[in-house]
């Protein structure tokens, strides 16, 4: 056979190193910790809902700072009532 043959070629394509890697002992995969990743899920779940709970908290404010007085909506601080207490207007 002569260099450029094709029963040379075997040598340059990578076959010795998968034979190589054949050969040698099996290793079995090390486990991957999950615990990083359960970590970054609690904390967007506790992020979310305290994200919530806040802007409940901002909506149901907002709600008890109005008045209502003959029909029309005012703001409590339009009135100059601070307390909320409006049943004396």
């Amino acid at each position: 056979m002569t260099a450029g043959s094709p029963g040379l070629s075997a040598t340059t394509t990578g076959v010795p190193d998968r034979v190589h890697a054949l050969s040698r002992a099996y290793q079995p995969p090390q486990p991957r910790h999950a615990w990083p990743l359960v970590t970054l899920g609690l904390a967007v779940v506790v992020a979310s809902a305290s994200i919530a709970t806040l802007t409940q908290a901002k909506f149901e404010r907002a709600a008890s700072d109005t008045v209502t007085v003959h029909g029309r909506v005012y703001w409590a601080a339009e009135l100059g009532d601070h307390d909320g207490d409006d049943r004396h207007r």
